[in-house]
């Protein structure tokens, strides 16, 4: 079972959906994705946490864990590719 309170705030799945919703199909980390907005993100790696959850939670729309991750330990995300969801070995859907 999800837990909520290690999900993304109301205000951060506005600002993300926004983000998604404005984007074209890619593959990405979170890094790459948020741009110049990840400089303001406090705890990245608590961040993205919170934000894998709330993608297997399916709290967001048309974006997808690839269940890769880069040499950085960042996990990789597939946006508008119409493969919602596929977790990693971290997380059970």
């Amino acid at each position: 079972m999800e837990d909520p309170q290690f999900e993304l705030t109301h205000e951060e799945l506005i600002f993300a959906q926004s983000l998604i919703d404005a984007a074209q199909p890619q593959t990405v980390t979170l890094k790459q994705f948020y741009g110049a907005a990840w400089n303001e993100i406090e705890s990245p790696t608590n961040f993205g946490g919170r934000f894998a959850a709330s993608v297997v939670a399916r709290r967001l729309r048309d974006i997808a864990l690839t269940g890769g991750i880069t040499s950085a330990r960042a996990r990789i995300y597939r946006i508008k590719t119409g493969d919602w969801v596929r977790c990693d070995a971290k997380f059970s859907c």
